[in-house]
């Protein structure tokens, strides 16, 4: 599948977490030749001829390949027949390399065209860009004159004509047509990138190529857009920078997000963080670092440098079990934290996480323990057979002392305390709430049960919610509206006839006497108390979510989702994209409970696939490779990034490329590159971004590359 290629081709000394491995390939031995070679096309140096390697810098040819008989030998199966001789006789030939990169370039675009979704997204962004993945974009003007001299048609398309490199997202003709093509199809293939690269350029030109911010909906009401339906109106931006080389609108943009968030949603949801964890994200500004001398004082917080190995091994030293006269809490619980998320460029590893969380619940330290609980309850950073319910449920109970009552006395102490005045306070003892992962854990365990230790009881379940609820944890408030949406309300041991024992107490608009006149056995789960007890003065019975149900899940998924909560976010675009409605048994017609939102679809969707691995991958390989010297590749990642709509990446490579990493392009060229991406991201409100775009125009640079090319036809 070319992954092992492409692993060997990084090499021992990059972190696995720099790898972005392409997905399995189903055009065989194509891409099993375009998976590691252009790869190797991509790290060319602009210094020589020669491809060097991310490992040690080596140059040269055949030595990358280990023998030159295994080159030999995978080049002839791979390439077309008409490219099989490697010597061609004629007058005018090419280098090995310049011929290595007409082969790259002539597999990609054959991937591309037998329908491979990454080499389609890779040749779309190189015709919408104008930059290729090579190193030197003078050689390919020695592959048109090769091709044109020997009369060869099987160079690549990419090769027959001059790409030219757009100054603007909204600019590039033939070239930028084809690249929505591509990315269309490429999206259709389930590649999030290709269809975030798209939904980004529909959301520009549906807001009337003003800007892709979703903060203030008023650009999409009245002059561009229906306000009830989202559709377009007349007055569609008619400025050709108003569009992207696409006539969006927000149902167009929706299609497009929503498509990227199900595929964030897929990939964390079946993966070893069971979507429980955010993927670290890095916002490194790299020209506010440049202008501050990268003093860490001097930085904001998203400009951090990384945590030095010095320092982690510290922390490990005071962590440990052998550390007497016992592990040093505070510690143990920061190095859980820098590897449960990924902070300050520490490589995110659930089971080292797991490893401190558990050296602190084992030490009494309430918040560890509670970490750790909900790591075994997801079975995240283990494999379902080490996951250990018993020992997360003793962490539970050790953070809440005296149970669901205890935890409620003591936020009542707590509030209570606050309306004091601070000479009252300074006479009573500080009130220590309960921990908000311990009491959301209590209430999953009661949700599901544990065989022998536990019984179910979603009554009590919902009360552990509605506290962690009230002090603010976005877990809390996401398991309590997916409770108030059904989650897990058909269970087959919810029966009577299973669970023996029913408190209603919690569900206090709700009387013991309509309880008991139900005809059926009452199960053991919210929605199903709903769905036998009428509403109060009414015979009506509901058959799922109430009007209230999805107003306050609405609200607690806000909530939610406001602080950074991903699965929240994505229950959100599904319920605005559709719409909700509530069933009654007695009345076939429902009751519109949630109204259709385009703006507000797209809004978090937007927001999932931003927050995913996808870009996270991008932007924290680009981050290490700038720190170890590597520029070129960190701009291929940050441009792979830019053309998704990422600020952070459109910014980063601007810069690289205002810097002089130009990756063999012309001084124009890259100027041309350069102020294409500071504009995109001046329109998305960057302050630095529109300093510098401000600075072309003020000091006119583009216009002296404008005279200078002109310049060079006039006559002497």
């Amino acid at each position: 599948n070319g992954v092992h290629d492409h692993q060997h081709y990084f090499g021992a000394s990059i972190p696995e977490e720099d790898v972005f491995s392409w997905r399995d390939t189903r055009v065989g031995n194509q891409l099993l030749w375009i998976s590691g070679k252009v790869a190797k096309l991509w790290s060319r140096r602009t210094s020589g001829t020669a491809f060097s390697s991310t490992n040690d810098g080596s140059r040269g040819s055949s030595k990358r390949y280990g023998h030159a008989t295994d080159y030999n030998e995978h080049t002839e199966r791979a390439r077309p027949p008409s490219l099989q001789q490697p010597n061609f006789q004629s007058a005018m030939s090419l280098s090995n390399e310049d011929e290595l990169a007409r082969e790259g370039l002539f597999h990609l675009e054959k991937a591309a065209e037998l329908g491979h979704a990454e080499a389609q997204r890779m040749v779309a962004n190189a015709l919408a860009s104008g930059i290729l993945p090579l190193s030197d974009h003078s050689l390919l003007r020695r592959i048109r004159s090769f091709s044109d001299h020997n009369n060869n048609s099987t160079s690549p398309t990419l090769t027959k004509r001059p790409l030219q490199v757009p100054d603007d997202f909204s600019t590039g003709g033939e070239q930028l047509s084809r690249a929505i093509l591509l990315w269309h199809l490429s999206a259709m293939d389930g590649n999030v990138e290709s269809a975030m690269a798209l939904g980004y350029r529909h959301l520009f030109s549906a807001n009337g190529g003003k800007s892709t911010s979703l903060l203030d909906s008023h650009s999409f009401s009245h002059k561009y857009y229906d306000p009830d339906t989202g559709g377009p109106t007349d007055h569609h931006g008619s400025n050709p920078n108003s569009h992207y080389g696409v006539l969006g609108t927000c149902p167009t943009a929706l299609a497009y997000y929503e498509a990227a968030a199900h595929g964030v949603m897929d990939e964390l949801e079946s993966g070893p963080t069971k979507a429980k964890v955010n993927p670290p994200l890095d916002e490194h500004r790299l020209a506010e670092i440049y202008m501050r001398g990268g003093a860490s004082v001097k930085l904001e917080g998203y400009n951090k440098p990384d945590e030095i190995e010095e320092a982690l091994q510290y922390y490990r030293m005071l962590a440990s079990r052998n550390h007497y006269p016992e592990p040093d809490l505070l510690a143990a619980f920061t190095i859980a934290n820098f590897y449960y998320f990924g902070l300050r460029g520490v490589k995110q590893d659930l089971r080292l996480a797991l490893k401190y969380y558990e050296i602190c619940g084992d030490y009494n330290h309430w918040e560890g323990g509670g970490k750790a609980g909900l790591m075994h309850v997801w079975a995240v950073g283990m494999t379902l057979e080490e996951r250990d319910l018993g020992k997360a449920y003793a962490y539970f109970k050790q953070g809440t002392p005296g149970g669901i009552d205890g935890c409620v006395d003591r936020l009542k102490k707590k509030k209570k305390t606050g309306k004091k005045s601070d000479d009252d306070v300074d006479d009573e003892e500080e009130v220590n709430l309960c921990d908000r992962h311990c009491m959301n854990g209590m209430g999953l365990v009661h949700l599901l049960g544990i065989d022998g230790l536990v019984e179910r009881n979603v009554g009590l379940a919902r009360r552990w919610f509605e506290l962690t609820r009230d002090i603010g944890d976005p877990d809390g408030m996401y398991n309590y509206a997916m409770l108030r949406l059904g989650w897990m309300v058909s269970e087959v041991g919810d029966s009577l006839t299973h669970q023996p024992s029913i408190n209603i107490a919690p569900f206090n608009n709700l009387s013991a006497n309509s309880a008991s006149q139900a005809s059926n056995p009452i199960e053991l789960s919210y929605m199903s108390l709903r769905r036998n007890i009428p509403e109060p003065n009414t015979d009506d019975k509901y058959t799922g979510p109430s009007v209230s149900d999805f107003n306050v899940a609405v609200q607690e998924l806000t909530s939610a989702a406001s602080k950074g909560h991903l699965q929240a976010k994505h229950k959100l675009g599904i319920l605005y994209s559709t719409g909700a409605d509530a069933f009654k048994k007695s009345n076939t017609q429902p009751t519109k409970a949630l109204s259709q939102s385009c703006i507000k679809a797209v809004k978090y969707f937007k927001s999932v696939a931003e927050g995913g691995h996808t870009i996270s991958r991008r932007i924290r390989a680009a981050w290490k490779q700038y720190n170890a010297g590597d520029y070129e590749s960190s701009l291929r990642n940050y441009l792979a990034a830019a053309e998704t709509g990422s600020e952070v990446g459109q910014i980063n490579a601007a810069f690289l490329l205002e810097r002089g990493h130009c990756l063999g392009m012309t001084v124009e060229e890259c100027t041309r590159a350069s102020i294409r991406l500071w504009r995109a991201a001046a329109r998305q409100g960057n302050a630095e971004a529109c300093l510098r775009v401000g600075d072309f125009y003020y000091y006119g640079r583009m216009k002296k590359h404008r005279r200078r090319k002109l310049a060079q036809f006039r006559p002497e």
